[in-house]
């Protein structure tokens, strides 16, 4: 079942199914996401694939600043 929780909003098991459909997911494969939001789905495929790169494109303001800064916490736990 996929389950539409907002405005193209995924939840992180729906996100799990996919990737668990497209096993292996490996460094020569790369994933973008057009209309990433606050960037949930770039994060969670990154941290859970040996992709080569994970990529968000988001077209609206506000939720790219929230991704940047997603993005920044994380770098600077690593």
């Amino acid at each position: 079942k996929f389950k539409i929780l907002g405005l193209g909003e995924t939840s992180f098991e729906l996100i799990c199914q996919i990737l668990d459909k497209l096993h292996p997911i490996g460094s020569e494969n790369k994933f973008v996401d057009l209309g990433s939001g606050v960037g949930q789905v770039v994060l969670q495929v990154a941290a859970l694939t040996n992709c080569s790169m994970s990529l968000g494109i988001e077209k609206a303001n506000t939720p790219a600043k929230y991704a940047e800064v997603k993005l920044n916490t994380i770098h600077f736990a690593i």
